[in-house]
């Protein structure tokens, strides 16, 4: 053989190494992308997988796309929903009664010693009639 037929031979041999390699990885892709679907999370069962023939689609940015946008944003805040009950302070002109429920001497008594117990904490509400 001459060096013509041999070297035209090693670019064809380099060629058909390369397509087998390009296929080797789509489809090394294709099987963890297939694993990860049967082994993976459950909820990750039904989301597509990415064609890894199709280019991504913010890869690169066109020159003409402008800085900032045009448009401006509001915050909305939104109310609370209607029926929920708001609670307020009852204004502090209004007359309070104080009503103390006092506990028997017996429930003011320790049981292990029998002295009688400080207060600890008390509840306290207010109603409007």
């Amino acid at each position: 053989m001459n060096a013509d037929a041999l070297a035209e031979e090693i670019t064809t041999l380099k060629a058909a190494l390369a397509e087998r390699d390009g296929r080797i990885e789509y489809l090394e892709f294709e099987m963890a992308n297939l694993k990860q679907l049967i082994f993976g999370a459950r909820s990750e069962r039904l989301q597509t997988l990415p064609d890894p023939a199709q280019m991504p689609l913010w890869d690169e940015q066109p020159e003409d796309i402008p800085l900032a946008s045009p448009v401006e944003f509001k915050t909305v805040v939104k109310s609370p929903a209607k029926g929920q009950p708001k609670r307020v302070v009852l204004p502090e002109h209004l007359p309070r009664e104080i009503v103390v429920l006092p506990l028997s001497a017996e429930e003011r008594a320790c049981p292990e010693c029998g002295e009688e117990r400080p207060v600890i904490g008390y509840e306290s509400s207010e109603r409007l009639d």
